[in-house]
């Protein structure tokens, strides 16, 4: 994972995303319901207002690389592997890396033409592993311009996590089984965890 903290503002929508699907592991004879999920995935974004509200800020660019490494037609059940790039607008006008993910655990149902909606209160399989990270990029943007800014969506984050937990969905488990491994719920917990920011 990479942070740096350089932003500034302009009228804009939240996201600006690039999604890419890859999905050279499956075989072609797999691939018909899942062959809408790059134009599906990229119009969630356009469509999406994730805060609610008008975004008054420059658009978080994002890049989304979404592997799918395994797949059964018959369930319309697969896995993947999401690749998730967050950027910062720097005052030069050129983006800088924040924040690189890359999340293995990954298990959803997936139809051609899927609908994508963000719903806080109920948990999707493949949607709400994108909102978790999200929302972790919200508040990684406030957090460039007033310290703590962000932790209302961390929060919202960490609530995707235990919604998550709460339907004993692969990835979402709350304990970290060794330290320093990589699960949704330690990253959330890290960025929740005031320590990080130093004396005030």
């Amino acid at each position: 994972m990479l942070f740096r903290s350089f932003c500034t503002h302009v009228q804009a929508q939240e996201f600006r995303a690039s999604v890419t699907v890859n999905l050279d592991q499956l075989p072609i004879s797999q691939r018909d319901d899942i062959a809408t999920m790059q134009s599906d995935v990229s119009s969630y974004y356009r469509a999406q207002r994730f805060t609610g509200a008008d975004w008054e800020g420059a658009q978080i660019p994002l890049d989304l690389t979404i592997y799918i490494t395994a797949g059964n037609q018959q369930s319309r059940r697969y896995q993947g592997r999401l690749f998730f790039n967050m950027k910062t607008n720097c005052d030069n006008g050129v983006t800088s890396p924040l924040l690189k993910v890359l999340d293995k655990d990954w298990v959803f149902s997936y139809t051609l033409n899927q609908q994508l909606n963000y719903q806080n209160l109920k948990f999707e399989e493949f949607s709400t592993a994108l909102d978790v990270y999200n929302f972790i990029a919200l508040g990684l943007d406030a957090d460039c311009f007033e310290q703590l800014s962000g932790t209302k969506y961390y929060q919202q984050a960490r609530d995707l996590v235990q919604l998550g937990a709460g339907n004993n969905a692969p990835g979402y488990q709350m304990t970290v089984q060794e330290p320093g491994e990589f699960t949704r719920i330690s990253l959330v917990s890290e960025l929740l965890d005031q320590r990080r920011y130093g004396p005030p």
